[in-house]
């Protein structure tokens, strides 16, 4: 595998004349594969930062500014150990205005939107869904836009809530915004429940932008297994809340939720899918079992090295 500072001559090159808002996910995006991916995130993070800030082309100058500000620990700390040049494009990043934030409900499911101003007259905003407050507000879908154009607030609102079914989205506070992230990363965190890595990217951005830092809100497990989509990740996470909340857990109270957890995880494989209302695990008669089982085996490896890499962070 190619180092991460051999790739960055690529990474400036998609963020070369992008918006702020573009140059910032790309960046982002580049930090999170460093770290999913890397045998040795120090030293790739370390790598990457070395052939950024040896150059004092604008672009490269920013997209070091967006590691400093909203990269994943490992290469955020990286970053924030060398100076960067702000006279140039590095001095819009990061820069955020609220403008509005909006939010809309349906049984089960609450979506909020906030509007942000970006540099250059554009916009952009964070999209989040998550669980009812009685599953603990679980964080269950969104991500932030890319770049937009600052009058399509309107057309944003009418897209998500035709595909939510969740009505009219009416206006709330920013603030009621950023207390629900925090409130529904604590549940997820509680059930070590994975998130997508849009809406971990999403999650990061929007606490810089709502609360002045990606550590305002202590962040969740994201992960890159394809064999597991959004929907179905979504899905999975809100049976395993409704079977909490059967058992007579408080789906509000995170430290219930952790108990209940572990007790969770002492049932069998075949006992925590029929709690869940889940299929049973195939018979040997059943022709695909050879080929579930590979799958099973591949998602079992991905998360036991995403667990070793986290302890060697």
């Amino acid at each position: 595998m190619r180092p991460f500072a051999d790739l960055v001559d690529d990474l400036l090159r998609d963020v070369r004349r992008a918006p702020i808002a573009d140059l910032e996910l790309e960046a982002v995006s580049f930090a999170m594969a460093l770290v999913w991916a890397a045998e040795r995130p120090r030293d790739e993070a370390q790598g990457v930062v070395g052939r950024l800030s040896s150059t004092a082309d604008p672009d490269a100058q920013a997209t070091l500014r967006a590691l400093q500000l909203l990269a994943p620990p490992v290469v955020r700390e990286a970053a924030g150990r060398v100076p960067v040049d702000l006279s140039g494009r590095a001095a819009d990043v990061g820069r955020f205005d609220v403008e509005s934030a909006w939010r809309a409900v349906r049984p089960g499911l609450v979506a909020d939107v906030v509007w942000f101003a970006r540099p250059g007259g554009r916009a952009q905003s964070l999209f989040l869904v998550t669980a009812s407050d009685d599953l603990g507000a679980a964080l269950v879908g969104g991500g932030m836009s890319g770049d937009s154009d600052p009058g399509g607030l309107e057309e944003r609102l009418a897209r998500l809530s035709g595909a939510l079914d969740v009505g009219d989205f009416g206006p709330v506070g920013a603030a009621e915004v950023f207390e629900r992230m925090k409130r529904g990363a604590a549940t997820n965190r509680a059930l070590m429940s994975e998130v997508s890595v849009t809406l971990a990217m999403g999650l990061d951005i929007g606490a810089h932008a709502l609360g002045g830092s990606v550590d305002a809100i202590e962040g969740v497990d994201w992960t890159q297994d394809d064999s597991e989509d959004d929907d179905e990740r979504a899905a999975f996470l809100l049976r395993v809340l409704e079977r909490a909340v059967d058992d007579g857990v408080d789906a509000t109270d995170p430290d219930a939720l952790a108990a209940w957890r572990l007790d969770f995880a002492e049932l069998s494989p075949r006992e925590q899918l029929r709690a869940l209302g889940l299929p049973p695990i195939p018979s040997k008669d059943d022709p695909q079992r050879r080929r579930r089982a590979a799958d099973a085996r591949r998602r079992a490896r991905r998360k036991a090295q995403r667990r070793a890499r986290k302890r060697n962070r």
